[in-house]
């Protein structure tokens, strides 16, 4: 694009993003009520060390679309490079490493990864529908965007969390369905993201006063 006028792309993003928005809405619905069935059916401890019930049915299937629209939001960096906006490490690297853990997993059918899911399409749901906002020139209050990167971070430091006690578990003998390549790839991957993700968070909204912040 180095010879090239940035191109502005307004209606495009408006679907694209409403689009996002609306496919992670529907999903954090089917996904989250899937959970909920494995918590009430088989405890919170088996939900994310079985592979139970949620890998079938309308869980399951959104569970392969999950996958597949990693590949659909690498739409994201194309937007990004033909509007001339900076191109930043978090962002490709969000992108690479989260595609190929979904891909990964999808394959190992790791345990915990409904959390994941679920989570994921949750925040990503507000976050493109935040995006689409944008797009459409419409001013939202810039503590929205705090929020949304508190959200993302809150997201990483969920699954860590339950990546640990799923590791106790293992170390004390209990059986979890989850396989070693999985495990430190996505452990590796969510403490990546929560150190990345928190030093976006300072330099955006708490350096030099939070001035990125009030320019918003």
């Amino acid at each position: 694009m180095k010879d090239f006028r940035p191109f502005e792309l307004r209606r495009s993003l408006q679907i694209w993003n409403l689009s996002l928005a609306i496919f992670s809405g529907v999903g954090a619905l089917i996904t989250g009520k899937a959970i909920f069935q494995e918590v009430l059916n088989h405890g919170l401890t088996e939900s994310y060390c079985k592979k139970g019930d949620f890998w079938h049915g309308l869980s399951g299937y959104w569970t392969f679309l999950f996958c597949y629209s990693k590949i659909l939001e690498l739409g994201d960096t194309f937007f990004i490079v033909l509007r001339k906006k900076p191109l930043i490490f978090l962002h490709w690297y969000h992108h690479i490493a989260t595609l190929n853990y979904a891909f990964l997993t999808y394959i190992d059918g790791t345990a915990y990864n409904p959390y994941i899911i679920f989570i994921n399409f949750f925040v990503h749901s507000i976050m493109y529908f935040y995006y689409f906002l944008a797009a459409c020139k419409i001013r939202v209050p810039p503590i929205v965007s705090q929020i949304i990167t508190t959200l993302q971070i809150s997201q990483f430091i969920i699954t860590t969390l339950i990546l640990c006690h799923v590791g106790y578990l293992i170390l004390i003998g209990y059986p979890c369905e989850v396989t070693a390549l999985s495990y430190f790839y996505c452990l590796f991957m969510e403490i990546s993201y929560v150190y990345l993700f928190a030093k976006l968070f300072h330099e955006s909204y708490v350096k030099n006063g939070g001035k990125k912040f009030k320019q918003n």
